[in-house]
C-alpha cells in the first residue's frame, strides 16, 4: 500500500520556496499521494493578503491546489488524526 501525505501549511510554503528538499521528496513519493486540507488553502490565501508583497504571493494557494488533491474539511480531519497518531 502506498503512503498518503497530508501536507501542512509550512510544508506547502517550503515547497513554494523550494527549500529543504521538499520538491524532491514530493517527486519521490508521487504528487498523486499528496493532499492538502481546505484549511491549508485558506491559510495560504491569508498569508498572501497578510504579506508585504501580495502580488508575489497571490497565486501561491492556486499553485498548491493544482499540485495536490484538496480534501474537504471533514476528510482533512480524519487524515490529520491518522497522521498525528503515527
Amino acid at each position: 500500500m502506498t503512503d498518503k501525505y497530508l501536507l501542512d501549511t509550512d510544508t506547502c510554503i517550503f515547497l513554494l520556496q523550494k527549500k529543504y528538499g521538499i520538491t524532491q521528496k514530493i517527486a519521490s513519493i508521487g504528487v498523486s499521494n499528496c493532499y492538502v486540507s481546505v484549511i491549508t488553502v485558506a491559510e495560504l490565501k491569508f498569508g498572501a493578503h497578510n504579506s508585504l508583497d501580495y502580488e508575489k504571493h497571490k497565486d501561491d494557494a492556486d499553485k498548491i491546489i493544482q499540485l495536490a488533491t484538496v480534501l474537504p474539511i471533514f476528510e482533512s480531519l480524519e487524515a490529520y488524526g491518522k497522521e498525528k497518531h503515527g
